[in-house]
């Protein structure tokens, strides 16, 4: 056995009453269990991405299978062009693009929660602390992302191959000048002092 075991995802499964049972055993190609399990694992070698390749080539006769996933392009009902729209966030139509480049914009605004993160590694309870939190809501017709991911919604759109026009609706800000009079009474002056 390696020093320090194999740990719990391996060790676990391999006690006594789950070997009893025969919940999860290594077999042979016979599906007979070996008879010391222990042995047999520290015999499994590492086989390297290349080996899972070709394995994959050789079962599955393609060549599109790999290790390593790539960003995925879809063909379905992808328009040509959209229009987004820029205000109190970028507002992008929900009707106009399938669900699964929609599904990947939205992605961009979710980011992890410090807090589940915080309170787990003190080992708290994470009961009602969501993990992940979503910073992109819907309205009727289109879903909003905040102004940050537009770099991303960007490439994403041109992986696509999906020409998109930027509506900026943003307000400008108008500079008010307000002056305020101050004024202290006798005590407070001296209070001051």
């Amino acid at each position: 056995m390696p020093k320090g075991g194999f740990g719990n995802l391996i060790a676990l499964p391999l006690q006594k009453f789950p070997r009893k049972n025969g919940y999860s055993v290594f077999v042979n190609k016979k599906f007979e269990p070996y008879i010391d399990q222990w042995t047999y694992l520290e015999s499994v070698k590492r086989i390297s991405k290349k080996t899972v390749e070709s394995i994959l080539l050789k079962h599955n006769n393609s060549s599109s299978y790999t290790v390593k996933s790539e960003p995925t392009s879809y063909d379905i009902n992808i328009p040509s062009e959209i229009t987004i729209i820029r205000k109190n966030g970028i507002h992008i139509p929900k009707n106009k693009l399938p669900s699964n480049i929609l599904n990947e914009l939205i992605k961009l605004a979710v980011i992890n929660n410090p807090e589940f993160y915080k309170a787990q590694s003190k080992r708290l309870s994470t009961h009602r602390i969501p993990r992940k939190i979503d910073c992109s809501y819907e309205m009727d017709d289109s879903v909003v992302i905040p102004h940050g991911c537009l770099g991303d919604i960007k490439a994403i759109l041109s992986r696509n191959k999906i020409t998109f026009y930027i509506d900026d609706q943003t307000k400008v800000a108008v500079t008010i000048f307000i002056f305020v009079g101050v004024f202290c009474r006798n005590k407070m002056k001296r209070s001051t002092l």
